[in-house]
C-alpha cells in the first residue's frame, strides 16, 4: 500500500470511529432529521459526521453495505 494510500485508509478508518462514538446520538438525532429539524445539535453533530466519513469514503463504495455502519445508510438515504 503506497503511503499516500495508508495515509488514505487511516483517514477513513478514523472518521469511521468517531463517527461511531456518535453513532447513538445519530440514531436519536435521525427522527430530527426526517421532520427537517436541522437546528438540534444531535442531528447537526450526526449529519457533520455522515459528511466528513462519506468524504473518506472512495466512490466506488459509498453504497456498498458492509461499508457503512446501519445508521449511515439510513441518513444516506435522507440525503
Amino acid at each position: 500500500m503506497s503511503k499516500k494510500n495508508s495515509s488514505y485508509a487511516y483517514k477513513y478508518y478514523e472518521k469511521i470511529g468517531y463517527a461511531n462514538e456518535l453513532s447513538k446520538e445519530c440514531i436519536d438525532g435521525i427522527t430530527e432529521i426526517k421532520t427537517f429539524n436541522l437546528e438540534d445539535s444531535i442531528a447537526e453533530k450526526c449529519k457533520k459526521a455522515f459528511d466528513d466519513v462519506l468524504f473518506y469514503i472512495p466512490q466506488s463504495e459509498k453504497y456498498d453495505a458492509l461499508s457503512l455502519p446501519i445508521w449511515l445508510l439510513n441518513l444516506q438515504l435522507l440525503y
